[in-house]
Order: C-alpha cells, then sequence, then structure tokens
C-alpha cells in the first residue's frame, strides 16, 4: 500500500482528507470525513472518532458568512484541531503521516501555513507551498 497523508481541516463538518504522501501541492486530498463518520483507508477507533465529536461541535458554531467570527475561541478551536491530530497520529502510527491546517474561517488563517505531527507527538511547522519544516 502507497504511503498515505491525512490532513486534519475542517470545513463545513469534514475535517479529514487523504493524499498520496509523495503529493507535496498545497491541496490537502480527498475528503474522508463526513461530521464524525469516518472512511479513511486506515481503521481509527470509536473512541477516537467520539473525541472528535467535541472539536466538530464547538466548530458547528462558526459562521461561513465570517459574521461575529472574530468573536470565535479560535486559539481553543486550534488546539482542540492539534490534538485531534496528535490523537489521528497515534491511532495511524508510522502508516500515514499527519497534518494539521486552521479553518480557512479562522481570522489567523494563512494558506502556507500548516503544521505535521511526527510520531513522538511534537508538531512542526510547515510551509504548505512545498510542505517543507519552516
Amino acid at each position: 500500500m502507497k504511503k498515505l497523508v491525512y490532513t486534519v481541516f475542517y470545513d463545513t463538518g469534514d475535517w479529514a482528507w487523504v493524499k498520496d504522501a509523495d503529493d507535496e501541492t498545497m491541496y490537502v486530498g480527498g475528503c474522508v470525513t463526513l461530521g464524525s463518520e469516518w472512511g479513511g483507508e486506515h481503521l481509527v477507533s470509536q473512541s477516537f472518532l467520539d473525541f472528535t465529536k467535541t472539536w466538530l461541535m464547538s466548530l458547528g458554531k462558526i459562521s461561513y458568512c465570517n459574521q461575529d467570527n472574530d468573536k470565535f475561541d479560535w486559539e481553543s478551536a486550534h488546539q482542540q484541531g492539534i490534538e485531534v491530530a496528535k490523537r489521528l497520529k497515534i491511532e495511524l502510527g508510522d502508516q500515514a503521516d499527519v497534518r494539521y491546517v486552521r479553518p480557512t474561517e479562522d481570522p489567523s488563517y494563512n494558506h502556507e501555513e500548516g503544521y505535521e505531527v511526527l510520531s513522538n507527538g511534537n508538531i512542526l511547522p510547515i510551509r504548505r507551498l512545498w510542505w517543507r519544516p519552516v
């Protein structure tokens, strides 16, 4: 099986995307989630999916018209998203890479910014333009 990379990136209810690990474009890949439902090639536990529900419910409160998004607690949502990515990495281990990207509705969103979750749980800031360490 070809190595894959999963990107945790919230977008209108969907939150995980997958592509070949050798694809270095900014494209996050094809969606493998529908709400808290998982459709990725690698299996994940129900306890992991249950954990994602809290994050999804908080993000469900944001406005896609960008009204009042500056009042939303983006830093908390960002930290929860990183925790989701870390837990996904634990679930998948070395069989897949895991990345995290802030939602585009986040006022601090930067289209070049992303994060790689390392096997030891550390987060490495990366530039999405080339998916390379900063």
